[in-house]
C-alpha cells in the first residue's frame, strides 16, 4: 500500500527526505499534468501487479472483489474524493472493448461509485482513436500515442462539475492527463484521478 506522506500530485508515497520538497516526489516535480491529483490504493508491484494483469487480459473479473475491499480500506482511511460530483472512468476504443469484452476501468469505476454512492457518467469520455498500449512504450512514444485519442461529449454535463477519472494503474500519468485535457475544454470544476496501483 502506498503510505503518507502522499506525493501532492501523483499520489505515491514519498520518501521523508522527498517530503520536504513541496510536496512532490522527484518525477512530478519535472512533470505537469492536466489532473488536479492523483490517488493510488497500492503500489504496482508483486502480488496486486498480477492480479491486476490477470483482471485485464485474463478474463479474471471476479478479482474485483479483491479490489473493492482494497478500496473499501483505502476511503476508510482517506477522505479523498468529497467533492467530486460524479466518476469517469478512461474508455477504451470499440475495437479493443470487443477484443477484450469488458473495460476494465468501468469495472473499477462501479465498484468505486458502489462504496462512495457518487454516480458513474457513461456519456461523458470517449476513445476515438485505437491507440497501441501504453506498456509497450517509452515515455516520449506513450505521449505521441496518446495525444489526440481522447473525445468529450456533452459539455452541460461536464461546466463546472468535479470530476473523478479512474484507471487501473498510473504508471507516467500521460493518459489520465490527456482525458483531463480532453475534459477541460468543457471547464469543469477540479479533476481527480483515482488508481488501483501505480
Amino acid at each position: 500500500r502506498h503510505l503518507p506522506p502522499f506525493c501532492s500530485k501523483c499520489g505515491r508515497g514519498l520518501p521523508e527526505a522527498q517530503s520536504i520538497r513541496g510536496g512532490l516526489c522527484a518525477t512530478c516535480l519535472n512533470r505537469d499534468y492536466h489532473f488536479y491529483r492523483a490517488w493510488s490504493v497500492c503500489r504496482y508491484e508483486g502480488l496486486i501487479k498480477n492480479l491486476i494483469h490477470s483482471f485485464k487480459y485474463n478474463q479474471k473479473v471476479q478479482y474485483k472483489q479483491i479490489f473493492q475491499s482494497l478500496f473499501q480500506e483505502f476511503f476508510e482511511n482517506f477522505d479523498v474524493i468529497k467533492e467530486v460530483d460524479f466518476i469517469v472512468p478512461i474508455p477504451l476504443h470499440p475495437v479493443r472493448l470487443r477484443e477484450r469484452e469488458y473495460n476494465q476501468s468501468q469495472i473499477l469505476a462501479a465498484v468505486v461509485s458502489e462504496i462512495t454512492r457518487k454516480p458513474v457518467a457513461k456519456n461523458i469520455l470517449f476513445r476515438s482513436k485505437n491507440t497501441r498500449p501504453q506498456i509497450d512504450l517509452d515515455e516520449k512514444k506513450r505521449i505521441k500515442n496518446i495525444s489526440g485519442c481522447f473525445m468529450a461529449k456533452n459539455p452541460d454535463q461536464i461546466e463546472s462539475k468535479s470530476i473523478l477519472l479512474i484507471d487501473d494503474v498510473l504508471t507516467t500519468g500521460i493518459t489520465l492527463s490527456e482525458a483531463a485535457r480532453t475534459l477541460k475544454q468543457f471547464n469543469p470544476g477540479r479533476i481527480w484521478a483515482l488508481t488501483l496501483a501505480s
